[in-house]
């Protein structure tokens, strides 16, 4: 313990040193009667911190409080993480009125979000989990989990896009629509399970689930320049703006307003598919053999609008001064190997990683074809 603070505790991105996690998990090797250890071996471990660093505090992620409150191990720590356990926080708010927290590991309900606005003793949370990864995988052929608010290919899921609502402190606004497989009407389903797109022609409902994620004073809902009525997310039930909308092909425009500020979010209905179009995040890149451009495959109609049930399967090819290093579609299911230069699109996107060649400058060449598209090339610089 001691080497890993001595290792990192100059790097400013460390504001609390975490002695374990869930090591306090019935039968994870202790249970009740063997859990007194515990509470000895965290004094242990706190004193190897303090001799490395006396200026930040110290935690854990504690999984069963049930445990660490008799036994003082929950005492022993400056600020006590709690792993999920809202019902025992809550209580434990009251009960321990000297005690700091911090939501060490949390789900997406929005009772933690609450008791951090409202309390001054809850620091804050950390979200199981920030970005989808390989491994406690579900059935075959599920290979990651899917719990992130981005997906392995970093774009951000709608669930991402309600967190932001919460924190973010420019006005930013984002709808979507629950779909009729996962919980109907609203209520069905955890927070930012919807689909951010207006291509429902073959839905049976007579009404769409909309929801809207705003920090705006106010959105107004419009479709097809036809307002559908204003509403606020502070008097809404967990933040959350909910419109019953009878579908119609066209634009669905979620226009939020703040402090004399007005931002949009805008959902078209996408046509036949046209093309392919690549955005890199970057053209430039060093000749060092590691840079990286990471480009985001679209698959658009005639004016762009992005395809969202589109699942084409494109290849990448790259020549020049650079190479293919992944190409991922973010969906857990699919066991192509992330060095495959093809791959489905998921939900008309992809992204292809590309990396730079050691010591050789010049022009990358990148070029994406799938079979009735037009083939779109794209070029990169190393230097």
């Amino acid at each position: 313990m001691l080497d890993l603070v001595l290792r990192d505790r100059n790097h400013p991105a460390v504001v609390l040193w975490s002695i374990g996690n869930e090591v306090d998990y019935p039968n994870d090797p202790f249970n009740d009667q063997t859990a007194g250890v515990l509470a000895k071996d965290g004094q242990r471990l706190i004193g190897a911190v303090r001799r490395g660093d006396t200026t930040r505090p110290i935690t854990a992620g504690l999984a069963a409080l049930r445990t660490s409150n008799p036994i003082g191990l929950a005492d022993e720590l400056d600020v006590v993480g709690y792993n999920y356990q809202l019902d025992q926080l809550t209580s434990d708010l009251a009960k321990y009125p000297a005690r700091k927290f911090v939501g060490s590991e949390d789900g997406l309900e929005m009772g933690y979000v609450n008791l951090i606005a409202t309390n001054a003793r809850v620091t804050g949370q950390f979200l199981w989990v920030g970005i989808d990864f390989l491994g406690e995988a579900n059935a075959w052929p599920n290979h990651g989990s899917t719990s992130g608010l981005l997906d392995t290919c970093g774009f951000m899921k709608p669930r991402g896009w309600m967190r932001e609502s919460l924190w973010a402190e420019q006005p930013m606004v984002f709808a979507g629509v629950r779909p009729g497989a996962r919980g109907g009407r609203f209520g069905g389903g955890r927070f930012g399970e919807v689909e951010s797109h207006w291509n429902w022609e073959g839905d049976a409902r007579a009404n769409l689930p909309v929801e809207v994620y705003s920090n705006c004073r106010e959105v107004e809902l419009f479709l097809n320049g036809k307002s559908l009525g204003v509403k606020q997310p502070a008097e809404a039930a967990d933040r959350v703006l909910r419109w019953e909308v009878v579908f119609e092909p066209g634009e669905l425009k979620a226009v939020g307003r703040r402090e004399g500020k007005t931002v949009e979010y805008r959902l078209a209905t996408a046509g036949a598919r046209a093309r392919m179009e690549l955005a890199p995040d970057r053209t430039r890149l060093r000749a060092d053999g590691e840079d990286a451009a990471n480009i985001e495959l679209r698959l658009v109609d005639a004016k762009g609008v992005l395809e969202p049930r589109g699942d084409a399967l494109c290849t990448v090819q790259v020549r020049g001064a650079g190479r293919l290093l992944a190409l991922d579609n973010g969906n857990q299911n699919d066991g192509m190997a992330l060095r495959s230069p093809s791959r489905q699109l998921n939900r008309g996107r992809a992204l292809a990683v590309v990396q730079s060649l050691p010591q050789e400058s010049g022009a990358i060449y990148v070029e994406v074809m799938s079979a009735g598209l037009p083939e779109v090339r794209l070029t990169l610089q190393s230097r």
